[in-house]
């Protein structure tokens, strides 16, 4: 987790949305500095877990494989 943690410090106020790839977990709007202190916990949800910023046009997608991907636009 240490490669975004820099992003996360820049980003930690926002408000982003949960999205996990099952479909029946519901879509969880939080803090991104309250993500961070149980971010294990969240990708252990499901496969693929996605963290979404609209206001900042950011999502994070913490992928199956163990990759991290960020996407800005």
């Amino acid at each position: 987790m240490s490669e975004i943690s820099g992003f996360t410090n820049t980003v930690h106020d926002e408000t982003l949305y949960l999205i996990w790839s099952d479909g029946s977990y519901p879509v969880v709007q939080s803090k991104m500095k309250n993500v961070m202190e149980v971010i294990d916990d969240i990708t252990a949800v499901s496969f693929d877990t996605w963290l979404f910023n609209p206001a900042s046009s950011f999502v994070i997608e913490f992928y199956h494989e163990g990759e991290i991907i960020y996407g800005k636009q």
